[in-house]
């Protein structure tokens, strides 16, 4: 879904004279969740104090937006480092493995105006390193942190409906999708013969519901047409989920 700035948003990206500052907040992966608030400077913002730890050290340089590496459908992981001065010792650098890291990216035009203009959240991917009274973090995107392992890890659809397909069985590798956020996901339609009607599946009868919002054509194909759901659309169409059993599980 497309997103706008606000009205403040507009107003401070339209002065000449701006100020910005970086504010990171680090959740530590424990129980208590843990909180804990730097920059690059002593800096307030909505209730919270930022102590200055971040070391400007050249490691830092913002984060950037990247591209996919196909334009559509491989991720493009984005990495960054930065370094935390611990000349105090006050913090120790295995509580940070795994912790969640959000950067923002505050614009400040005048005394009394001042925006989040930008944001992005990390995890640290590899531990702390201790270096000369600092900390120095390793860091991925969460995109990139949720999509690593080995997948798919989930059923194939053939082996979900090894019978009713017969004489024509399903002979890709086609399986069930894993969906993060709001995509395009390809489905495999498959052929109930007690229904004599062909379906698609969304995934294993878990007693999970999905929110389909669209469909579309697939990309090959030279015909496209797109139906909006009737849930955000009053002339679209009504898409039916339901369970359904064959020769697989």
């Amino acid at each position: 879904m497309a997103r706008t700035y606000t009205a403040n948003q507009d107003t401070v990206a339209a002065q000449t004279d701006m100020e910005q500052s970086w504010l990171f907040t680090i959740v530590q992966n424990d129980s208590a969740q843990t909180t804990e608030y730097y920059s690059l400077k002593d800096y307030s913002y909505g209730g919270d104090s930022y102590d200055e730890r971040v070391l400007d050290d050249g490691k830092f340089r913002g984060f950037k937006l990247r591209k996919g590496k196909s334009g559509y459908n491989i991720h493009a992981p984005d990495k960054i480092q930065f370094t935390l001065d611990n000349s105090d010792g006050a913090l120790t650098a295995s509580d940070y493995e795994g912790a969640n890291v959000l950067i923002e990216l505050v614009v400040q035009a005048d005394s009394s105006l001042e925006e989040v203009m930008a944001s992005a959240k990390y995890r640290v991917n590899a531990p702390p390193r201790d270096q000369y009274q600092t900390i120095v973090f390793d860091c991925i995107d969460f995109v990139s942190d949720k999509l690593s392992g080995v997948w798919p890890n989930t059923p194939l659809i053939k082996d979900l409906f090894p019978a009713d397909d017969a004489p024509n069985p399903i002979l890709d590798t086609m399986c069930v999708p894993v969906i993060v956020g709001d995509a395009y996901i390809p489905l495999r339609s498959v052929y109930v013969s007690a229904d004599t009607d062909r379906y698609y599946v969304l995934g294993l009868a878990d007693g999970e519901t999905y929110e389909i919002e669209e469909i579309r054509s697939p990309r090959h194909q030279t015909l496209q047409s797109t139906w909006v759901s009737s849930a955000f659309e009053s002339a679209g169409f009504t898409f039916t989920q339901a369970t359904k059993a064959s020769g697989g599980v």
